[in-house]
């Protein structure tokens, strides 16, 4: 096994804080109280009614594999590639909820487009990131 770039590693500790961040922000969302629902513009509470339940599961799934794929980085173990292709097909999975079936976009604006675009980048980097680790030998 060739030596690691310390880059890689900062690499991986970001990726995984940031899967972190995510992995929190879909927690409260999936159990967000009836009482914080009702608080929001209907057109958010109408959204919230429409979401089916698969695209919940599809972001926690997509969260916490992308999580475990970076402690795989980090523990140079190339199985994180399927954790980053599960949480990719999570994602995708997801967006499918919130732009087809919920159309977020019409409720929160482009904004919504934005943050889910960004987070497709830094999915996909992940995943390249692996490949390119495994082609150089630094993780087996």
């Amino acid at each position: 096994m060739n030596t690691t770039p310390v880059w890689f590693i900062v690499v991986a500790v970001v990726a995984l804080l940031w899967n972190l961040l995510g992995a929190a922000a879909v927690i409260m969302n999936v159990m967000i109280t009836p009482e914080a629902i009702a608080s929001l513009p209907s057109a958010q509470q109408q959204m919230y009614a429409d979401t089916p339940m698969w695209s919940s599961y599809a972001s926690l799934v997509a969260v916490f594999t992308g999580a475990l794929g970076c402690i795989a980085l980090l523990m140079k173990k190339a199985f994180a590639l399927p954790l980053f292709l599960l949480s990719i097909a999570g994602l995708v999975l997801q967006n499918i909820g919130i732009f087809v079936v919920v159309d977020a976009i019409a409720v929160l604006g482009s904004v919504v487009l934005v943050l889910q675009g960004g987070i497709a980048v830094v999915a996909i980097g992940l995943l390249l990131l692996t490949r390119m680790a495994i082609k150089r030998d630094w993780i087996a």
